[in-house]
């Protein structure tokens, strides 16, 4: 029923404010009207007490109209009645809600809240002669000095010096203030100058030091707008008369903000205005109110009897009243000399952001005239805002005592307002009638929805921290621990399913605070049943991943709990992958494990590159933990193409293994992959690194580790190492044909016991090239200087079970005849050369050693051939062998 009731009157409450407030906005309300405000304004304070956003921004946006037609009934009031105090008392909550409310959680909520500071700083201060007013604007110009209710004095202290305009010059200085609250504040702070110019040298300081200190959450647009509306704000004032005595600083800032002579000129006042404004004018006189009585001024005898020129303005007439910027700014300027400038630029540069900031992009333009006293002024102007923004300097510390001295002030003069109790009491004549307020206890005012209930005082409610105490460090260690193996030992959560995801969340959430005694007892739970506690694991390495990258609002307190000592296995993302890995590898090698390290390694948020190359470890353990690793490495190539390259790093590393075994499984899968276009390129590169270490003097240290079977290392280069280089290349040549060229380059280059490897382990990737091979016909064409012993061997073992092809014995012919001069580089194809042609070389071939005529014998007469015919018949071989006999004989007998 009270729901139903309350409901019934905040809507009632809502077209009563909206039907009323135009009421408010015209200049001559119906007196009628205000006999509604002491209905109105009680719910308009709970309203403000409203959860929802538009409702409060509503309010906010009605107080400002509330407040003047509150102060217009108080004034054409002929008697102040209780029910007047009472809901000028509400009005005045009203206020100070709406004030704190400028530090709101809502953007919104904030703007309103500055529109209405904007509103009662009108409403609660004196116009002046020059001021800038508005159709329906209220001030205390309409409010008797008689008025006890609303002491005008006091309204006037308040709209005038530490409640409301210092909130708001404060709040424009804050750091985190957005973008709009920031162009709102502005703008009411060039309306409030402009309207009151009291206040012009106030509000000019405030935006002097928000140009040399934006806020630095702003974006590079949003730093953009901010200078746009501050240089259109600043135009504006540069139009009012009262802004003259500030025309340098305003000028000074609108240069940095990049506005034309053009504009500045156009925006000046004219020299009549200036003048009418300099005779309206009073030297060294502080108008707080406009209680005052109007004098004309007093000429001195001096200047009545000297001749005045009208047609110039003399800037000696104008006052000359010093800010806190003006004082720190001369102070500065004298100190500014070279080398204090050179050592504040060095030092400066230690603090230096690693990216540029979006104000400087911005707002940077280069000096013009650097040195010269009128840059060396406008620097100091600008340390100036800065430091009189944070409160130092001379001038910062005149104005403390400034305010200061102002507040103990004006509370001497409210005391010496206050009235005798006996005059408080005496009836006040209005016209004819004598009125006396009576009513002793008068019924207080609540909103309507509280009218008809009685109003119980609330129940204390228990605060906890008031009745207990803070546990130690220790303690409350004991306690977190105990919780952790509570919720370790809640494996029943499993069969529900958001229970279940709630305690994986608890717990990792729970091990960025945790203690390094907490995260060893989580980690021992999960290898206790590491299948089992797959997914809390996961769970865990995503939680150290996001406080690692700042990618959780906990990340602070993981960087806390480094700070404090947490061991940096479990807070660093890398470490904490590395240490789970060697854990694994610590278990029994089985099929098992290795599902769970796949697992692991596929669903990791991302895989550093040392966490791969930890996967050589399995060269330790055998073929068929190889077997599987190699398929793990298989699928993050395709299924995480970033990490391929890491991949085939540790891939082509198992290829260079001591053990046969595990070479091949690591060989397979490369030829495997090698068909891929992608990643074929790829493993050619990473081929001619392995082939590039034959040319260094010494052996790679990356060719020895206990995980590719060679744990020692060796400054000398032996078989072994040199195989640990060829491994790859000889698995890949078949089908990436054009290595054999590189490798040649390599064979010049390389020592002698590289050269005799080469050559012994060449037999195997030759024969499946074949002699018909492009590349080998080319390179036995081109024939690099150096190498003819490495083309002999490859012509020999093209030629040892197959007669020699037109195309080969044409390229070793035409290199015999113009390069090579060793008749033994034609052995291998002499069974493809003419009759002519073997008859030709057959002498000397039959002066070398017994071994190599053999192995002609052996070629001539087909023994080695699997099919083919020899050149000479075995009659016309042994003519040949008779004829150089008998030549040798003869020439031995002379």
């Amino acid at each position: 029923m009270v729901r139903e009731e309350l409901a019934e009157t905040i809507l009632f409450l809502w077209s009563l404010i909206l039907d009323f407030l135009p009421e408010f906005q015209h200049p001559e309300p119906d007196k009628n009207d205000h006999a509604m405000l002491p209905r109105l304004v009680p719910n308009i304070c709970l309203l403000l007490q409203d959860q929802a956003v538009s409702v409060v921004k509503r309010v906010v946006q009605a107080a400002s109209q509330l407040l003047r037609s509150t102060l217009l009934w108080l004034s054409s009031a002929r008697v102040t009645t209780k029910e007047m105090e009472q809901t000028w008392e509400i009005m005045c909550s009203i206020k100070g809600k709406i004030i704190i409310m400028i530090d709101h959680d809502n953007d919104g909520v904030r703007t309103q809240a500055i529109k209405f500071l904007e509103s009662l700083i009108l409403t609660q201060t004196y116009t002046e002669a020059n001021s800038v007013q508005r159709s329906g604007d209220f001030s205390l110009d309409q409010v008797p000095l008689t008025l006890k209710v609303a002491r005008p004095r006091k309204l006037e202290e308040e709209g005038r010096q530490e409640s409301v305009l210092q909130k708001l010059v404060d709040f424009q200085g804050s750091l985190h203030i957005s973008s709009v609250n920031l162009m709102t504040c502005m703008s009411s702070l060039s309306i409030l100058a402009r309207a009151r110019p009291q206040f012009m040298g106030r509000v000019i300081e405030a935006l002097e030091i928000l140009h040399a200190n934006l806020p630095p959450t702003l974006t590079k647009s949003q730093v953009n707008s901010v200078r746009k509306h501050l240089k259109i704000q600043l135009l504006n004032l540069l139009r009012h008369t009262a802004a003259y005595e500030y025309h340098d600083n305003i000028i000074t800032i609108l240069n940095d903000l990049n506005a034309s002579s053009s504009e500045i000129n156009k925006a000046m006042p004219s020299k009549e205005e200036i003048k009418r404004y300099l005779k309206r004018s009073k030297p060294h006189e502080d108008r707080s109110s406009a209680e005052a009585p109007k004098k004309k001024p007093r000429l001195d005898k001096a200047d009545a009897s000297t001749p005045r020129n009208e047609d110039t303005v003399a800037v000696s007439q104008v006052p000359e009243k010093l800010t806190s910027i003006d004082i720190t700014q001369r102070w500065l300027q004298d100190k500014l000399k070279i080398d204090v400038v050179a050592n504040l630029v060095m030092v400066t540069m230690l603090n230096l952001p690693d990216n540029m900031p979006a104000l400087f992009s911005v707002a940077y333009t280069p000096v013009t005239a650097a040195g010269s006293s009128n840059q060396v002024q406008h620097v100091a102007r600008l340390l100036s805002s800065q430091l009189t923004a944070a409160g130092l300097g001379p001038g910062a510390e005149q104005q403390e005592l400034k305010n200061k001295e102002e507040k103990e002030k004006g509370q001497n003069e409210e005391s010496d307002e206050e009235e005798p109790a006996h005059q408080s009491k005496i009836p006040r004549l209005v016209g004819r009638l004598i009125q006396e307020n009576k009513k002793e206890n008068p019924t207080p005012l609540l909103p309507a929805a509280m009218v008809s209930r009685p109003v119980f005082q609330r129940a204390k409610f228990l605060k906890l921290a008031e009745v207990t105490k803070p546990l130690s460090e220790k303690s409350s260690m004991n306690l977190q621990l105990v919780l952790l193996k509570v919720l370790l030992k809640a494996e029943k959560l499993r069969l529900y399913g958001e229970s279940h995801k709630n305690r994986l969340r608890i717990i990792s959430k729970f091990t960025t605070t945790a203690s390094y005694e907490e995260l060893v007892e989580l980690e021992s739970f999960i290898f206790e049943d590491l299948n089992g506690n797959l997914e809390l694991l996961q769970s865990w390495i995503y939680s150290v991943y996001s406080s690692t990258y700042n990618l959780s609002p906990l990340s602070k307190l993981t960087s806390l709990n480094k700070a404090k000592g947490g061991n940096e296995e479990f807070c660093s993302f890398e470490k904490f992958l590395l240490h789970i890995l060697e854990k694994l590898f610590e278990l029994p090698p089985n099929k098992e494990r290795d599902d769970i390290l796949s697992k692991l390694l596929l669903d990791c948020p991302t895989i550093p590159v040392k966490a791969l190359h930890y996967l050589n470890k399995c060269g330790e353990q055998g073929e068929e933990t190889t077997r599987n690793v190699t398929q793990i490495i298989k699928d993050i190539i395709f299924l995480r193409p970033n990490s391929a390259s890491a991949c085939l790093n540790v891939l082509c590393s198992l290829a260079t293994h001591s053990h046969q075994e595990i070479r091949s499984v690591a060989e397979e899968l490369i030829q495997e992959l090698h068909s891929e276009e992608r990643l074929r390129e790829s493993i050619a590169e990473i081929s001619g690194e392995h082939l590039g270490y034959l040319m260094e003097e010494k052996p790679s240290e990356e060719l020895f580790d206990a995980n590719l079977g060679r744990p020692n290392y060796s400054e000398d280069w032996t078989e072994e190492a040199v195989r640990a280089c060829l491994f790859l290349t000889l698995a890949i040549l078949p089908k990436q044909q054009e290595l054999i060229h590189h490798l040649a380059q390599v064979y010049v280059k390389t020592v002698n016991e590289a050269k005799r490897t080469i050559l012994r382990y060449l037999e195997a990737p030759i024969s499946h090239m074949g002699m018909d091979s492009p590349t080998l016909l080319s390179l036995v064409e081109t024939c690099p200087k150096g190498s003819e012993t490495l083309i002999t061997r490859i012509i020999h073992i093209l030629t040892e079970k197959a007669p020699p092809s037109e195309e080969l014995v044409s390229r070793v012919k035409e290199l015999y005849n113009k390069r090579v001069s060793d008749v033994r580089f034609l052995i291998p194809v002499l069974t493809g050369l003419t009759k002519k042609e073997v008859i030709a070389v057959l002498p000397k071939l039959i002066k070398l050693n017994p071994h190599v005529v053999k192995e002609v014998f052996n070629r001539l007469w087909g023994v080695t051939l699997d099919k083919g015919t020899s050149p000479l018949s075995p009659v016309d071989l042994l003519q040949q062998d008779c004829a150089l006999l008998n030549e040798i004989y003869t020439q031995q007998k002379r």
